[in-house]
């Protein structure tokens, strides 16, 4: 996850002054944050600090994964990151009814169509959760 993902996880489990929420919300999963900034982590937490190049890090969070797998979570930079690696086979959105004024961009530049084929689409309370298969042109 990017730091900011990881930032407001802590803050709304209070994560570091209870490391028992954070354990109640991710067991003993490995958990790799992206971020170019000193951060503090909840005290037991199987957390990795990376900086730099995601094609860096990948060997060593397709470790730690096995033959599990490597879930990217908040922030579009990130998520692309991974995908110029070509590290992403799947894209998951979950679609709130909410009407904004204005907002950031889901990802810092524009992403083709041809790379994304919807595999599901999904109510969940009052969400859409959609599901793409990524593929990669040149492959």
């Amino acid at each position: 996850m990017g730091s900011n993902t990881y930032e407001w996880v802590l803050d709304q489990i209070d994560g570091l002054s209870k490391p028992e929420a954070w354990s109640s919300a991710f067991g003993n999963t490995r958990v790799f944050v992206f971020t170019s900034r000193q951060l503090s982590a909840p005290k037991g937490a199987n957390i990795g600090f990376l900086s730099g190049a995601v094609e860096d890090a990948l060997p060593a969070i397709r470790e730690a994964a096995g033959d599990g797998t490597v879930w990217i979570v908040g922030g579009g930079d990130l998520a692309v990151q991974f995908l110029e690696a070509e590290a992403l086979n799947e894209c998951v959105f979950t679609i709130a009814p909410v009407a904004l004024g204005n907002g950031a961009p889901l990802f810092p530049r524009r992403l083709e169509s041809n790379q994304f084929t919807l595999t599901s689409a999904q109510q969940v309370g009052q969400f859409t959760r959609v599901a793409y298969k990524v593929t990669y042109p040149d492959r």
